[in-house]
């Protein structure tokens, strides 16, 4: 499971609000809700807040992994 709780903690300690996310930074209330949610980016939108907040992916998201789920169910064994 990704997390993005690394980039909420690199807000809050920067002093930027989810609001100034919407009004200052033009991060679309679609990508905060998913940012929100825990669900799927692309690596695309991670380049473009790693660029607009000068930081690391790893202060974007982290990965947990879920043991609940089917393993690796979609990748291929060689």
């Amino acid at each position: 499971m990704i997390s993005y709780e690394p980039f909420f903690n690199m807000l809050k300690s920067r002093g930027i609000s989810q609001y100034a996310l919407l009004r200052d930074y033009n991060i679309g209330t679609g990508l905060l809700d998913k940012l929100r949610q825990n669900k799927p980016i692309t690596l695309q939108t991670v380049e473009k807040l790693c660029n607009t907040f000068n930081c690391q992916p790893s202060d974007i998201f982290r990965y947990h992994p879920d043991h609940n789920s089917r393993k690796n169910s979609y990748l291929k064994e060689e």
